[in-house]
């Protein structure tokens, strides 16, 4: 922890950036170190077309849930290092329907049907 404080100190987030699949779990400042400046604009377009919050992943925009405390609790998601596993709301799939096949389109050629392709063989 006091060798991520002193890079921090040395090289802010706003120089480095941080990847989102490698960072820091314990990343005091994770929205600026992930997202930057963009993160208040990109917060508002994900309030925006997810007003329910029904996407929700660690350290995403918009992230709701626990902070990681450097325990990986037993029962959390391995993409998820949270003390309790995030809970999503599920959306009803409807039931698979039968879809009707396309009339065809393709008319068979003389070419095949008579037997005037021949192939090219390999040298």
């Amino acid at each position: 922890a006091r060798a991520s404080q002193y890079v921090r100190d040395f090289l802010p987030n706003n120089i480095t950036g941080a990847s989102f699949n490698h960072h820091d779990p314990v990343e005091p400042d994770w929205r600026s170190a992930l997202w930057g400046s963009n993160y208040d604009r990109l917060l508002e377009l994900k309030n925006l077309y997810d007003p329910h919050h029904r996407f929700n992943c660690w350290h995403c925009v918009g992230y709701q849930g626990d902070e990681f405390d450097g325990q990986v609790s037993p029962t959390a998601p391995p993409d998820c290092p949270t003390s309790e596993p995030t809970m999503v709301p599920t959306v009803p799939t409807p039931p698979r329907q039968a879809i009707p096949s396309p009339p065809t389109m393709i008319r068979k050629s003389s070419l095949f049907t008579t037997g005037k392709l021949k192939r090219h063989s390999s040298p």
